[in-house]
């Protein structure tokens, strides 16, 4: 579902439909819920659509921080965090942090959070 979900979104953007500052407007949710129904067969309220959108830019963000730092990278084919062992054990953060369509949400979210 998140995969419908991310398509439809990412086609609004692309599509030159700017989102407004508080986020995605009715209209792009609206695309995302109809997106959802028509590639899942799942209905989903507009609430769904934005506390998911809500957890995944968290997600996002949580990589692009992790990202930012010496030693971390990310693995293409699976979208998880790869780090190098010296970084690892001075940040001693957590690897299983996965963002599988980071390019996708980099279009999404981008633009939308301070650096």
């Amino acid at each position: 579902m998140d995969g419908c979900m991310i398509t439809a979104l990412l086609h609004q953007v692309l599509s030159s439909h700017k989102r407004n500052d508080n986020g995605f407007s009715s209209f792009h949710v609206s695309k995302a819920i109809e997106s959802m129904y028509n590639g899942c067969g799942v209905v989903v309220s507009d609430n769904n659509v934005r506390a998911r959108l809500k957890t995944i830019k968290k997600k996002y963000l949580e990589v692009r921080q992790l990202l930012s730092m010496s030693g971390f990278g990310l693995d293409p084919s699976n979208g998880r965090v790869t780090v190098d062992i010296l970084a690892w054990e001075e940040e001693n953060r957590n690897s299983e942090s996965v963002c599988p369509r980071d390019d996708d949400l980099e279009a999404i979210f981008g633009n939308d959070s301070a650096t």
